[in-house]
């Protein structure tokens, strides 16, 4: 996952994922806890929040 991509919540553990939207990731960190990054996402319906990436699927890509 880069800056740019949209994505959406893919979590098994959230009863109505598609109440999150499309939003797109504005920042990339890795995890200081696991393998993989924590992207902070502006969900249009819920402003920013910071997600793990194996929460998220990505729907379309940023071109580089």
């Amino acid at each position: 996952m880069k800056l740019g991509d949209l994505v959406k919540m893919d979590y098994e553990g959230f009863s109505d994922v598609d109440s999150w939207g499309i939003g797109i990731i504005v920042t990339v960190e890795p995890s200081n806890i696991s393998n993989e990054d924590d992207v902070q996402v502006l969900w249009p319906m819920m402003g920013l929040g910071w997600e793990m990436s194996s929460m998220l699927e990505v729907i379309s890509e940023q071109k580089s």
